[in-house]
């Protein structure tokens, strides 16, 4: 399989590889490079053992696609492609835009500041 790195930019090809796992489920192994932006559709390619065969239509080899790195299953091959472009390959990840968190707001407090409640009736808290 590391060779079709050099098979793809010999030819300006993308080659994209499933593989079948023990339980039934094809998995996406490899992603093809890009060359859709210059016309051309990726090739894609069944890997078993030591065997390679072409693909022309994934939805005739399988109904169940699942993720090699993080196992999410989809039943559509074109989603799991979408998914492979974003996987965090298993890894949480975690972002934080760096604004400070307000606490939950208090609904009379809210009110009283907009002078709605008699005083009274107002959150002096």
């Amino acid at each position: 399989m590391n060779e079709l790195k050099k098979v793809e930019e010999t030819f300006k090809l993308g080659i994209r590889v499933y593989e079948p796992g023990e339980d039934g489920f094809w998995r996406l192994a490899r992603q093809p490079a890009h060359y859709e932006a210059i016309g051309i559709e990726p090739m894609t390619i069944g890997w078993y053992g030591d065997h390679a065969f072409l693909i022309k239509d994934i939805k005739k080899v399988a109904n169940i696609y699942a993720c090699a790195h993080c196992n999410q299953q989809f039943t559509q091959a074109c989603s799991l492609q979408r998914h492979a472009d974003h996987c965090t390959k298993g890894e949480t990840q975690v972002h934080c835009p760096g604004e400070a968190v307000k606490g939950p707001s208090q609904p009379m407090k809210k009110l009283s500041i907009l002078n709605r409640v008699p005083a009274k009736h107002r959150y002096n808290g």
